[in-house]
């Protein structure tokens, strides 16, 4: 055919060759645009979930001042302190919700897009419900299957980035939207990291200055992650981190979670090349001739993003005060060096753990060789010819999947005088009243059969808290002469709470309503053998979510009927207190889901 004159039969079969090819193109680029719109869909669902994450935590507290207001008045101050700072956070998040929102209407309807009608559900419909200000966090639903210029790119481009993809017009939303999305991070980060450590028991305000104080700096030019994890702790430890004025030379608790909140929210501003233009800014590489649907599902990825943020922000605040984080809401790091007292080239073990731990969920341990097994770090070493000190981190994800990062320390004391003994606690450093402490009394050198002014075990009398135990210690030299080794201190301390339990289900566990059985015991929350308590409970008092008044009873057994009335309660929540008696006494309370 090539050069010759084609028959009507061969230009009718070239002109179907070419109209099939435009067929297939254009398959190729409705499926395309398909899946950017499958995309959107799961992204506008993921953005409701974490929307619905968010404001289940902020329930928690609002049901927290309502459940302790009467009861426990500081914990219910503690509640309305974290809920105004999670309001002012999501008056923000709102703000940048609504603006992304009208950055969508505007390109749909510049492109000739119906987005006047609202009608939930309708596959022909594009909005399926709008943004509503009674609802400020909540995205606008839309059906982007309806939409009919799906491949449309001019408009967005123009609406969004203006002509030039390196210099984004400062005027055109999509300057204006990087400018909000940065001053977010900023703030979202500061306001949890900038708490105050005493809470008015009546307003639920801060009292005097902030524990710590966090400034963030903008941070959007990284070579990688690592470099902008390193980057971000920089930037975190110029901050008030460290607040010497209050005497603060604690660490910041929630170190790791600033850090991951500002790193979520961080984007790299400038890219070297893209398309052959040179500096290219993020929202220029973004929506760069980026089809319609293309463009919508950007967006909504970017209020996906901020609606996580908020809902880690309000699951972290939310968890000083109500929500069991960790199955407990205190952290604190306990490191131990055993024995406490050695010899020059003597061997010692080191542990470090969060205080109590979650054996599905191990933590991670710096500052040594350390391995990990049940919550505990464990680094074996030898002693030095003088005192040392070791010190490192370890953190912990939480259930909102927040990092927990702490500090931890811990001083070997090396005997290297032949006259020096000590006394080793290896369960504790302090005395509780009514827990037996074994002792262990050890001296180097000439000096045998060292004693002790008190027995082994020690059990400190019950009313002794705030005092100071002196603990004398004598040995025998080489001659057989009794002479004096000095003497330790130790400060006794109130026993602790033991962990209250129904049916075997422990605070923030679902009830067992099959059972009335009520119970005290430690936990491994305590720093010595959790069967050195023994309890007994004397009455409770059960309040159930929408039964007014409480249930009343004595005994460790729920009454049969007291437990016919928790068993035909449904929803909320069932707050347990008790009074008991033992090693020590007192009240303990737990809260189950119904």
């Amino acid at each position: 055919m090539a050069g010759g004159k084609e028959t009507p039969r061969q230009k009718m079969i070239g002109m179907m060759y070419l109209v099939l090819t435009a067929l297939l193109a254009l398959n190729v680029s409705k499926s395309i645009l398909d899946a950017f719109v499958a995309i959107e869909e799961n992204t506008q669902k993921s953005a409701i979930v974490q929307l619905d994450r968010g404001n289940a935590y902020v329930n928690d507290l609002v049901q927290g001042i309502e459940q302790n207001k009467k009861e426990a008045p500081l914990k219910a101050a503690k509640c309305i302190y974290y809920l105004n700072i999670i309001k002012k956070i999501d008056k923000k998040t709102g703000d940048l919700i609504d603006f992304i929102d009208k950055m969508k209407f505007k390109i749909l309807s510049e492109s000739g897009e119906a987005v006047d009608s609202e009608k939930n559900f309708d596959k022909e419909t594009i909005i399926w419900k709008k943004y509503n200000k009674t609802d400020p966090l909540r995205p606008s639903r839309m059906n982007l299957m309806a939409v009919e210029k799906k491949d449309e790119y001019d408009i967005p481009m123009h609406e969004i980035i203006g002509d030039e993809i390196a210099k984004p017009d400062s005027e055109k939303d999509g300057m204006k939207l990087w400018k909000m999305y940065n001053d977010y991070r900023a703030f979202i980060v500061e306001s949890v990291g900038s708490l105050h450590e005493k809470i008015d028991s009546v307003k639920g305000t801060g009292i005097g200055n902030t524990l710590h104080t966090v400034k963030t700096t903008p941070i959007n030019d990284f070579k990688d992650n690592l470099d902008l994890d390193k980057q971000v702790t920089a930037m975190l430890n110029k901050s008030k981190i460290y607040n010497k004025n209050n005497g603060n030379t604690k660490a910041h608790e929630d170190f790791g979670l600033l850090k991951q909140l500002y790193m979520e929210l961080t984007k790299q501003e400038i890219f070297e090349e893209v398309n052959d233009v040179k500096n290219v800014h993020w929202i220029g590489k973004t929506f760069d001739h980026s089809p319609l649907v293309a463009c919508l599902a950007s967006l909504t990825a970017m209020q996906l993003e901020i609606l996580n943020a908020r809902a880690t922000a309000a699951g972290a605040l939310a968890s000083k005060v109500v929500v069991a984080e960790l199955s407990f809401n205190k952290l604190i790091a306990l490191a131990s060096v055993s024995p406490s007292v050695a010899s020059p080239g003597d061997p010692i073990e080191i542990s470090v753990v969060m205080g109590a731990y979650d054996t599905d969920n191990q933590p991670e341990v710096s500052g040594g060789s350390f391995v990990v097994e049940n919550g505990m770090g464990k680094w074996k070493t030898s002693a030095g010819s003088s005192d040392q000190t070791f010190s490192g981190t370890i953190a912990i994800k939480s259930r909102t999947g927040a990092i927990k990062e702490m500090p931890w320390e811990a001083k070997l004391g090396v005997l290297t005088s032949e006259k020096e003994a000590s006394i080793e606690t290896p369960e504790m450093q302090v005395f509780y009243e009514g827990i037996p402490i074994e002792l262990k009394a050890s001296a180097t050198g000439m000096y045998k059969n060292v004693r002790m002014s008190v027995p082994s075990p020690y059990t400190a009398p019950a009313g002794s808290a705030g005092s100071v135990i002196t603990v004398s210690l004598s040995g025998t030299d080489s001659k057989g002469n009794s002479v004096g080794l000095g003497s330790k201190k130790f400060t006794v301390k109130k026993a602790p709470k033991p962990e209250l339990s129904w049916n075997g289900v422990t605070d923030g566990g679902r009830a067992m309503k099959s059972g009335g059985n009520l119970s005290c015991a430690y936990g491994n929350n305590v720093p010595f053998s959790p069967g050195k308590g023994k309890f007994s409970v004397v009455n409770y008092s059960i309040t159930v979510s929408g039964i007014k008044g409480s249930l009343d009873g004595v005994g460790s057994s729920i009454s049969a009927p007291h437990l016919a009335i928790l068993k035909g309660a449904t929803g909320g929540n069932i707050a347990v207190q008790v009074r008991y008696a033992g090693t020590s006494g007192g009240l303990v309370s737990a809260t189950f889901k119904n």
